[in-house]
């Protein structure tokens, strides 16, 4: 499964003259990360060189100094914010690995969840006009589709959360 999240999360992102290497190299450190394998300093470096080498490759874009932004305007999918998300991601399994995960954070991510879920709603005609490429992620779900993305979007949130207490400064 986490294999497969990482080449769907390839397909999205990846550059058409990424080569085969690097997007192999991207694909298993992803994979790893979906196995549960723990994101040190050191994994983190090499993820953000992974995604980058994948999104950005140095052929294309090396030259130039631009910075490849897939999507919409409003919610850009850049290399830091692919990391973003697999970083959450990770931090969840971690944390749900670790027992770190409670019932009062459940409940925090769940509201958060359906906060956000609504706002998004709202937007996705706006985001798939201005998605470009990527304009097939923001048509309407199927309800078997949002049942199947709901378990991943919360993982995220709860996530994010724990990303977040880890980066709050002490009595906050």
């Amino acid at each position: 499964m986490a294999r497969e999240g990482a080449v769907g999360l390839l397909e999205q992102v990846g550059h058409q003259l990424a080569g085969e290497t690097t997007r192999a190299r991207f694909v298993r450190i992803i994979a790893e990360l979906g196995n549960g394998k723990a994101l040190t300093v050191r994994g983190r470096a090499e993820l953000v060189d992974a995604v980058r080498d994948v999104m950005e490759p140095e052929s294309v874009f090396a030259a130039s100094g631009l910075v490849r932004a897939l999507g919409p305007v409003q919610a850009p999918m850049t290399v830091e914010a692919v990391v973003g998300h697999v970083e959450a991601l990770s931090a969840a399994l971690g944390g749900i690995l670790d027992q770190a995960v409670d019932g009062a954070l459940l409940e925090r991510a769940r509201a958060i969840h359906r906060a956000s879920k609504a706002d998004y709603l709202a937007q996705r005609g706006d985001l798939a006009a201005g998605a470009g490429e990527l304009a097939c992620l923001f048509r309407e779900p199927t309800l078997r589709e949002q049942f199947d993305q709901a378990g991943k979007q919360l993982l995220l949130v709860v996530g994010m959360e724990l990303l977040r207490r880890r980066t709050r400064p002490a009595g906050r």
